[in-house]
């Protein structure tokens, strides 16, 4: 049903666009034979450290938490840089793998804020690095990670464009970090904007969707400011941070 809407939506014939989505014979069929692609699923987790959020930032994550299991919902996280969005979606994101062991969650990213400093970040904060999906990953290790994510082994992944359209067994929570990135924009083949089709496969999937950004996009603005989707705004950088002067 999502890949027969992402077509009727971006004017592009079914075919092509389950082209894009569906694996070729290698990918499903093949063992995982290389070490080197291992990744990490359910058995290798270790609990999630906890973060000292402040107070502003706990009541933000908060409102995300209180979304999750109650169907479809968008929030709009809109921070300014250094507010510690990143910490107050990691918050969720550790709920969510605590409570449950087979929920799993996406977290989108655009190409160039997919950075080592990131996958620190989050090794850091949960113990385990998080299953990787974009064009620089190798065949072997995309094998790996597809299969685990149609097994329903894999309980996160953090990808750029392409990771919308993993076969995810139970996904609880998906996060569009950065979303005003116009490399959201897929111009070659099926031409669509991923933010747009994350928002409509949560709807699909009937799980909420957390926006991030600290200059939203105007869509995403918009519709916050008409209701259609929740705001969480994080006006002051975290540890009493100064805003630099203007």
């Amino acid at each position: 049903e999502f890949a027969k809407w992402v077509a009727w939506y971006n004017c592009t014939p079914l075919g092509t666009v389950l082209k894009m989505i569906l694996p070729n014979a290698k990918i499903t069929n093949e063992p995982r034979k290389d070490t080197k692609a291992k990744i990490h699923t359910t058995a290798d987790m270790q609990a999630a450290k906890l973060a000292a959020l402040s107070d502003t930032q706990q009541k933000a994550a908060n409102r995300i938490k209180e979304t999750i299991g109650k169907g479809f919902s968008v929030t709009l996280l809109d921070g300014v840089t250094g507010s510690g969005k990143t910490e107050v979606y990691f918050d969720a994101l550790a709920d969510i793998l605590s409570t449950s062991n087979a929920s799993q969650t996406l977290v989108l990213l655009p190409e160039i804020a997919l950075s080592v400093q990131w996958l620190e970040r989050f090794k850091r904060r949960f113990g385990f690095a998080p299953a990787i999906w974009n064009s620089e990953v190798t065949p072997a290790r995309k094998r790996a990670t597809w299969q685990g994510v149609a097994r329903g082994e894999v309980r996160v992944v953090v990808g750029a464009r392409s990771a919308l359209f993993l076969p995810y067994q139970n996904l609880e929570l998906m996060v569009v970090d950065e979303e005003h990135d116009t490399s959201y924009k897929q111009e070659e083949g099926v031409i669509y904007h991923a933010r747009d089709m994350a928002v409509a496969r949560a709807r699909f999937e009937k799980i909420p969707v957390v926006l991030v950004s600290a200059t939203p996009s105007l869509e995403s603005y918009y519709n916050s400011k008409q209701g259609k989707y929740a705001e969480i705004a994080l006006l002051s950088r975290h540890a009493e941070a100064e805003m630099p002067d203007i």
